[in-house]
């Protein structure tokens, strides 16, 4: 509805409207426009983000009974511990940045006018790289990329805002507070 409204040039125009306007169109059908990318991103955000924050938080668990209690390493190995608000923005950045594709193929699906079926998630990803490799250089094949998957400053808030939401969720499920 979001994408509708942006783009359209009714006067008095609103949500609701929108929403009304577009249910007349294109019935149900016209609402389900990217739901599979977008479930597809899901999978693979939380896939990852889940795998890489047990193992990270696994990591730091084993390194913690390497350490005595005078807090002495017991071996010689030098190892890092990463601090389990660290590990949590750590795994939701890289998830972000796996997932960014699927992201990609939801906006390109949202933005696709009434009337027109979206394209195939294969063809958009062509298309993105066809364009890509119109660039001479690799670091701007590079920065191209990363300005349509909109890998950046987003993932970055996307990393803090999980690591801080776990962090609140860990001290309230120990009744810290």
């Amino acid at each position: 509805i979001k994408y509708h409204y942006w783009g359209t040039t009714y006067k008095n125009e609103n949500f609701f409207v929108t929403a009304i306007r577009m249910f007349k169109y294109g019935g149900m059908r016209i609402f389900l426009f990217g739901s599979a990318a977008t479930i597809n991103r899901d999978l693979i955000f939380g896939g990852i983000y889940g795998l890489l924050r047990h193992e990270l938080q696994a990591n730091n668990a084993k390194l913690k009974e390497t350490v005595t209690d005078q807090c002495h390493v017991v071996s010689d190995k030098k190892t890092l511990m990463i601090p389990n608000f660290t590990s949590n923005m750590i795994a939701a950045c890289i998830a972000t940045v796996f997932s960014s594709p699927w992201n990609y193929v939801r906006n390109v699906h949202y933005s696709t006018p009434s009337g027109q079926a979206p394209s195939s998630t294969y063809k958009i990803w062509k298309l993105l790289l066809q364009e890509m490799q119109t660039f001479p250089h690799v670091i701007t094949r590079v920065r191209f990329l990363q300005t349509q998957l909109r890998a950046g400053r987003g993932t970055a808030r996307v990393g803090f805002g999980m690591a801080f939401r776990s962090q609140i969720y860990t001290i309230c499920s120990a009744g810290e507070l």
